[in-house]
């Protein structure tokens, strides 16, 4: 995806809030939007998890490096059918930006030039969704959230740069496509969160949840098949990828019809 795309698609989630903040469905129907901050940790033992190499041996199989947290931009819509009710209808849009690396001396440290081999792999992430949202104890404040997602993958890069330790030098620079091929899955989201006042007309949102980004829609061909994410372009099945997500918004909440009449008229 070329970067103009990718600043496209950010700039379209950044104005998303904007476009439906203000507007009210219908007499009953209103909509909160959010803007924030979303990451996620791979949890499990997945190949994306692992180093991108683990030596200078070519022959080595490839990770994906993604070894900490993946940051995304999070813009959502909440459709709130009426003030009484205890459910809502989220409409999620997000773009994670993933980045792995892995470094390791490619020459004795008795070498008079001393060299480093650094492997760079990056990909991004864009996520679509909705689904059911409900304050089990008929408090806004708190909240669980079950959400479906589809997620688009397109090809991962991969920087390979050999370069001197002391001056930083690049002495070799080749760049990849490792996975040239976008992929789709279906995946889903389970959360739960709190709503706190922040300064009106804002609210703060945080959430902790559990995904998968590929419950649905993997790779069966055992000719195509490959882990998402990574590196090494051999052969083998596409295990499910699981994550741990923190989340961190700002909602806009315009004030009710009720509140704007009892405002005291400013002299």
């Amino acid at each position: 995806m070329t970067l103009s795309l990718r600043l496209a698609t950010l700039a379209l989630l950044l104005l998303l809030p904007a476009l439906f903040g203000t507007q009210h469905l219908s007499a009953q129907m209103t909509i909160l939007p959010q803007l924030g901050l979303q990451t996620m940790w791979f949890n499990g033992d997945y190949p994306v998890r692992q180093p991108i190499s683990p030596g200078s041996d070519r022959t080595l199989p490839l990770g994906g490096g993604v070894i900490g947290n993946t940051n995304a931009v999070h813009g959502q819509i909440e459709l709130i059918p009426s003030p009484e009710s205890i459910f809502r209808i989220p409409v999620i849009a997000e773009a994670y930006f993933m980045n792995g690396k892995t470094t390791f001396a490619f020459s004795s440290s008795r070498d008079p030039n001393p060299k480093r081999w650094l492997f760079q792999h990056s990909g991004t992430m864009f996520s679509l969704g909705t689904g059911l949202t409900i304050n089990p104890l008929k408090n806004r404040n708190f909240y669980l959230s079950f959400e479906g997602r589809v997620n688009h993958i397109p090809s991962t890069e991969l920087v390979s740069r050999v370069y001197f330790t002391n001056t930083g030098e690049v002495i070799d620079e080749q760049i990849f496509e490792p996975d040239t091929i976008a992929h789709t899955r279906i995946g889903a989201y389970i959360k739960a969160g709190v709503q706190v006042e922040f300064f009106e007309p804002f609210l703060i949102d945080f959430s902790v949840g559990y995904g998968a980004i590929n419950l649905l829609g993997k790779e069966t061909d055992p000719a195509r098949a490959r882990n998402l994410f990574v590196v090494d372009n051999r052969n083998s099945p596409e295990l499910t990828l699981g994550y741990i997500g923190f989340g961190l918004s700002v909602i806009f909440k315009s004030p009710t019809p009720e509140k704007a009449e009892k405002k005291p008229a400013q002299r």
